[in-house]
């Protein structure tokens, strides 16, 4: 194998980046998958359902606006 045919890395997308899977969200907020489905049926979290529906992405930017209305301080009560 020629060492000058060698691809470039690709570089990461930034509109990909843009867009958590639930296992990321479950990673990240520490919020599991079956939860997420709570939340996604009661309307209470934003998503997006891509692929006819089955699958679902959330927007960085909005789920982070969302979990910063919703974090409590530790020490407020």
């Amino acid at each position: 194998m020629d060492p000058t045919d060698a691809t470039p890395p690709s570089k990461p997308n930034p509109e990909l980046d843009a867009f958590l899977t639930p296992e990321d969200v479950e990673r990240i907020y520490q919020i599991k998958r079956g939860t997420q489905g709570v939340l996604r049926a009661r309307r209470q979290i934003p998503f997006l359902r891509l692929g006819g529906g089955k699958i679902i992405r959330y927007s960085r930017s909005e789920l982070a606006a969302w979990a910063a209305v919703r974090s409590i301080a530790v020490g407020e009560r």
